[in-house]
């Protein structure tokens, strides 16, 4: 299990990652730009990381995880299946929506 300080510094790392990606695109990006934008040692991001590739799939699950909580705050208290339904649905296309245009800027296409 991570310490405060630990988790502290996987989400400084993550959070430098998305500026990173954003402003050069993935492919063009480097770990030691990650690293000195979430001011870290360029070897404390494979303390949390293999490499450049488990950033973004880390990045992609954590997403998720929020998604999946969120979606299930929308409908907790709606009690007819075909109404919960039908906020899921609603939920996930304004998230598609709002993702296709982060995508965009991201360049990560």
């Amino acid at each position: 299990m991570l310490g405060k300080n630990a988790i502290d510094k996987r989400a400084r790392i993550l959070s430098a990652a998305v500026k990173v990606f954003a402003e050069h695109g993935f492919h063009n990006s480097k770990v030691s730009e990650i690293a000195k934008k979430a001011k870290v040692a360029d070897g404390t991001i494979y303390l949390y990381f293999k490499n450049k590739d488990d950033i973004l799939i880390s990045l992609f699950e954590e997403s998720l995880k929020l998604l999946i909580n969120n979606m299930r705050e929308a409908v907790r208290e709606i009690e007819d299946p075909l109404e919960k339904s039908e906020c899921s649905f609603d939920f996930i296309s304004r998230v598609w929506r709002n993702f296709k245009a982060l995508r965009k800027s991201c360049r990560w296409n």
